[in-house]
């Protein structure tokens, strides 16, 4: 019958005036608000910028038009009725940042006039390789519609550049 009772032993109600009492207790005071500087000056800087390290710094233009022989830029020739489904994938314009949704088959189409083979992988997934340079990419057939959205072209062509 104690176990029934709990709300009303000593123990418990001790307890709970402790704990009624440490709630009531008055707050701490807040600390003086921190002053914000607004302006943006040159006489506020705190880091000089000609100590700082060169891996911190971005690339010297003279490294960047380096293309080393070891990695030649490749061209691939393609019909031009699938350049701007491929140029989706890495869009330059506002129309091809917000262009409506690819059908699957035409995707799959452009691909292989670019010398990639489509061979499924099972389930939704299709491995693309590349007749040219033995490489190859995964990509997953969307579902349960097969159109493929702006954002998943931008991010395949973002892994085909790599």
């Amino acid at each position: 019958m104690a176990m029934l009772s709990y709300d009303i032993t000593p123990e418990h109600l001790s307890a709970l005036k402790l704990q009624r009492e440490s709630i009531l207790q008055p707050k701490k005071p807040v600390q003086q608000p921190i002053t914000i500087d607004n302006y943006w000056d040159s006489t506020h800087a705190t880091e000089d910028l000609s100590t700082l390290n060169i891996s911190n710094q971005a690339p010297s233009p003279e490294n960047e038009d380096d293309h080393s022989p070891a990695n030649p830029q490749k061209t691939v020739h393609i019909k031009p009725s699938n350049l701007p489904i491929l140029s989706r994938m890495f869009p330059n314009t506002v129309d091809e940042h917000a262009a409506k949704p690819l059908d699957w088959r035409i995707f799959v189409t452009a691909i292989d006039e670019a010398r990639f083979a489509a061979t499924k992988s099972g389930g939704s997934a299709v491995t693309f390789l590349n007749t040219v340079d033995g490489g190859r990419i995964v990509f997953r057939k969307p579902h349960p519609t097969a159109k493929v959205e702006q954002f998943m072209l931008q991010a395949w062509g973002k892994r085909l550049g790599k």
